[in-house]
C-alpha cells in the first residue's frame, strides 16, 4: 500500500483579505482517493503574523477554514491519515501552503 500524497488548495475565487474566510481543501496529488476515517485530516496553522489570534475552525475534515485577523503571511500544513486496512495506518508527508493576506479596504 502507498502512503497518501497530500496537497492543499485554497479557494482562489474568494479575496485573501482580513475579515474574510479562507477555505482550504485537501486532495491527493497522486490522483488516488483517500480512505479516510473520521479525523484523518490533520490541519495546522504553522505561521501567522505577530499579534494574530486566528485559529483554524475545522480540524479532522477534508476542508478547513479560518478568518485572518491580521495582514501578513500565513502558512497552513496538512498531514493525511489513511487506513490501509484494519490494522495499518498510513500518513502522508506534510504538505504546506503559504500565502499573503492583505488588509481589507473599508
Amino acid at each position: 500500500l502507498l502512503n497518501p500524497t497530500a496537497e492543499i488548495s485554497v479557494d482562489e475565487d474568494a479575496p485573501l483579505v482580513t475579515g474574510t474566510g479562507v477555505t482550504l481543501k485537501a486532495y491527493d496529488s497522486a490522483g488516488g482517493s483517500f480512505d479516510i476515517d473520521s479525523g484523518g485530516y490533520l490541519w495546522y496553522l504553522t505561521n501567522k503574523p505577530s499579534g494574530s489570534a486566528t485559529r483554524l475552525n475545522e480540524e479532522g475534515v477534508v476542508t478547513a477554514e479560518f478568518i485572518p485577523d491580521e495582514a501578513g503571511t500565513y502558512t497552513v500544513e496538512l498531514v493525511v491519515l489513511s487506513t490501509g486496512n484494519a490494522s495499518e495506518f498510513l500518513f502522508s508527508e506534510p504538505a504546506s501552503l503559504t500565502f499573503e493576506i492583505t488588509e481589507a479596504t473599508p
